[in-house]
């Protein structure tokens, strides 16, 4: 039987729900650390995690609030805070917190690449670029910082360099899908036809239920004037359950 008044025991007990993906049970044992007392850090901190996961973001801010009052100079809680300001809309306080986190800890990569993230978000897209590249200066083997470098390019219609991003990013982890999906996006983008076919032919080796990389490649293929590899294509988007409005939107 927990102590009530074991604040270390609930939260642990907090921890091992969430292992176990129990989520209402891990908040309320998360509660309970903090009911038995005000001032434990750790059940403020992984609260606000749990509450941003199940998209509560209101609930996390100000439980990340709460515990930055006990800790105000904890990086990690202002990284999370600036996350979860991210997926609430509001990408300049989350500029704000990540800024906030690296002045306490300069070479905390993931920050970089969050306010990165917080940078896209607002469209300041150069921005973004600058904090992707100096996370990856600070962890240069993070497969995700060149995939979200490549998108920052491609939204620049910066091809060539959203391209050298992607290999990059495949360069480190050869099955990595979404490095080769967005690969052929930009290879379309500089009408490199050819090379976009390949990149979505490897999409689908990789994963054959994706329905993107049918729906592009049957589309790469009409553009190339080649209807009988299109058909092809779009009858096994058909068989894999995508919707014919999708496949014959005209």
């Amino acid at each position: 039987t927990l102590n009530p008044n074991h604040a270390q025991a609930y939260n642990n007990l907090g921890l091992a729900y969430v292992k176990q993906n129990k989520i209402s049970e891990a908040i309320k044992s998360y509660q309970e650390s903090i009911s038995a007392d005000p001032n434990f850090f750790a059940a403020y901190f992984n609260l606000g995690k749990i509450y941003c996961l199940i998209h509560e973001f209101g609930l996390a801010i100000n439980v990340f609030k709460q515990a930055l009052h006990l800790k105000p100079n904890d990086y990690s809680t202002y990284n999370h805070l600036g996350i979860t300001y991210s997926r609430n809309g509001q990408p300049q306080k989350a500029i704000e917190a990540h800024h906030k986190s690296i002045l306490i800890h300069p070479n905390h990569s993931v920050s970089h690449f969050n306010l990165g993230l917080a940078y896209y978000y607002s469209n300041q897209t150069q921005s973004a670029i600058k904090s992707y590249q100096r996370a990856l200066v600070l962890d240069p083997d993070e497969v995700k910082f060149y995939n979200n470098l490549g998108l920052a390019y491609y939204q620049q219609k910066d091809y060539a360099e959203a391209i050298k991003a992607y290999q990059s990013a495949i360069a480190l982890e050869s099955d990595y899908i979404a490095g080769h999906a967005n690969l052929a996006i930009a290879y379309t983008g500089q009408t490199k036809l050819d090379r976009a076919v390949d990149s979505w032919q490897t999409v689908i080796r990789l994963s054959p239920e994706h329905k993107t990389a049918y729906l592009e490649l049957g589309d790469l293929y009409s553009k190339n004037r080649q209807f009988q590899l299109a058909e092809d294509t779009y009858q096994v988007a058909l068989s894999n359950g995508i919707d014919a409005a999708e496949v014959f939107p005209y």
